[in-house]
């Protein structure tokens, strides 16, 4: 009977410390691979935080024709998969595909040289091939069934954002149903491709488990077939077993990444098409900041600026519009739907270019400054107010987020008639004012777009029927903060009110892109044409024109001027 006393110090030491240094080496191999990915996590988030940062400043930094024309849930959808696309390839290659194919060949060198079987070697090489050429050629083939899960996962992230943000229009039209069915249709049409995908992999799992199973069973084969020729001890054929075995694990991972980098390359051909959209209206090299210094020259000037939208009849174009406003002046901006006045302003902050004439700001061409200094110098109060889903506090900081107190944040509050509000809420400032601001009344969202532009405090100021959703009495308070508002600034106003524009200093009335009379408020009522009969059928109750149904709306207040 064997008794481990018998063996001496020196053999005992022979025995235990060839298991020690197995057990150290296999114990390094997990920590050395578990710190490389520790080493890797840094470069990661790095590379993670720079995509995502970049790509969040391309779409900021798209034209308004591309943001008007655009699916918001079809671009938050592409934008997170592609950018954790591009993470998962560099993650793959880097970390497992390089050492996989570095691991695989030093086993076949292996075999070569040490136990020099090159049978073994030669056979594991084929099946190594065979294994990457069937996984290429069926991953290729299920490319096409990924790239319609994508299509359909984009289209029902999209139909989702756009159901939800229009809660109060389906509620309206009580189009729940449709809703529903709709969005369940897209769920339906998603899941059908995403089935195909799965039972498409399933099937290169068991190609693949296939190859590496014949591998492993005819490797074995041909070592023991070596070890009996050569006498081989129990060692050689345990060592060999070991090195199959480490060909088979890279081996059978080897799919899995080939596959993740093939859907990543998918996700990142939506995401690449997304980076490829470049802007329609772009800075010039080295292009200066606007110069607000005084100048003996108009404040704002446009002097026969033509333009169209890409896809708008000509007939509706803005032709040959030319107006001056001096410093602190006031100009007005009145006609019928359609008629071209919402265009003039997007003009006046270059979301788009003129086609001809030029765009002056205190004597400078807009396109000739950065897009950036310009819009810093006009404040905007819109008809349809939208705002952040934050509190009070945020939503009128941002006039002016990088300089605004709390105290300008106040008296911009009293001067547009807000404060009375906010004093009645539980949170005061810090109320949430919700998706859009919908928990605001119109008006409430209107004194709140006037207080945001009075925090701003810009030369130029463009109202856009800034009290149209108010009542008469608030109508008049908040006609003394715009008065206020105004008093030092240059004004451009839209107009459908037309008592809100009597004190102007210039009235323009515009008819299909064309300016067809101008002048102050008494001259056009004594002229007795568009704007005077306009004047007398609001003066009478009747607040549109005849051919102005839907106002509101303006030319070029859907993409691509559809409206």
């Amino acid at each position: 009977m064997f008794n481990i006393s018998d063996l001496s110090t020196n053999k005992l030491w022979q025995i235990w410390w060839p298991l020690v240094e197995y057990a150290a080496l296999v114990f390094l191999s997990r920590t050395l691979k578990e710190a490389q990915s520790l080493v890797y996590i840094k470069v990661q988030q790095a590379a993670y935080i720079e995509i995502a940062d970049n790509t969040f400043a391309h779409l900021h930094g798209l034209s308004l024709d591309w943001h008007l024309r655009k699916k918001m849930g079809n671009v938050v959808r592409s934008m997170d998969r592609g950018i954790q696309a591009a993470q998962q390839t560099m993650q793959y290659v880097v970390l497992y595909l390089i050492p996989t194919l570095v691991e695989a060949l030093a086993v076949t060198l292996i075999f070569v040289f040490h136990f020099e079987n090159v049978q073994l070697a030669v056979f594991v090489i084929l099946n190594l091939t065979a294994y990457m050429y069937a996984t290429i050629k069926i991953t290729l083939w299920r490319k096409k069934f990924r790239t319609a899960t994508t299509k359909h996962d984009n289209d029902l992230h999209d139909r989702l954002t756009d159901s939800l943000v229009n809660y109060e229009t389906v509620k309206y039209f009580t189009a729940e149903n449709y809703e529903r069915r709709e969005y369940r249709s897209l769920v339906e049409s998603f899941q059908k491709t995403s089935m195909a995908t799965q039972a498409s992999l399933s099937l290169l799992n068991i190609l693949q488990q296939l190859i590496v199973n014949f591998t492993l069973c005819g490797g074995m084969i041909l070592a023991t077939l070596r070890v009996l020729e050569t006498s081989g001890n129990l060692g050689d054929f345990v060592a060999v077993n070991t090195y199959i075995i480490n060909v088979f694990t890279p081996l059978n991972f080897l799919g899995t990444i080939y596959n993740m980098v093939v859907n990543a390359i998918v996700d990142m051909k939506s995401f690449g098409q997304l980076l490829a959209e470049t802007s329609e209206v772009q800075d010039m090299p080295g292009a200066p900041d606007l110069d607000l210094s005084v100048r003996n020259v108009a404040m704002v000037a446009f002097e026969k600026v033509c333009f169209h939208y890409s896809k708008q009849p000509l007939g509706r174009a803005i032709k040959d519009v030319s107006f001056k406003i001096p410093r602190g002046g006031s100009l007005a901006l009145v006609g019928t739907t359609g008629a071209g006045k919402t265009t003039i302003t997007r003009l006046l902050f270059r979301f788009y270019d003129v086609v001809s004439g030029q765009v002056m700001v205190n004597g400078q061409d807009v396109r000739k400054i950065n897009q950036r200094s310009l819009r810093a110098a006009i404040g905007m109060v819109p008809q349809d107010v939208v705002l952040f889903n934050s509190t009070i506090t945020h939503n009128l900081k941002y006039g002016n987020v990088d300089k605004a107190t709390d105290q300008d944040i106040q008296r911009a509050a009293v001067d547009a008639q807000l404060d009375a509000f906010i004093d009645q809420q539980a949170k005061g400032y810090e109320t949430i004012v919700g998706e859009r601001g919908l928990k605001l009344s119109g008006g409430e969202k209107q004194r709140l777009a006037i207080a945001r532009c009075l925090v701003k405090d810009p030369p130029i100021v463009v109202l856009d029927e800034a009290t149209s959703a108010l009542d008469s009495e608030t109508e008049q308070k908040i006609q003394q903060a715009l008065n206020i508002l105004s008093a030092s600034r240059t004004v451009i106003a839209i107009a459908h009110r037309l008592s809100t524009i009597k004190n102007y200093d210039e009235i323009c009335v515009l008819q299909s892109g064309e300016i067809v009379e101008r002048g102050n408020h008494e001259a056009l009522l004594s002229s007795g044409s568009s704007y005077s009969g306009m004047w007398k059928r609001q003066a009478a109750g009747i607040m549109e024109d005849p051919e102005e149904t839907g106002a509101g709306l303006d030319m070029g207040s859907q993409a691509n001027g559809d409206t």
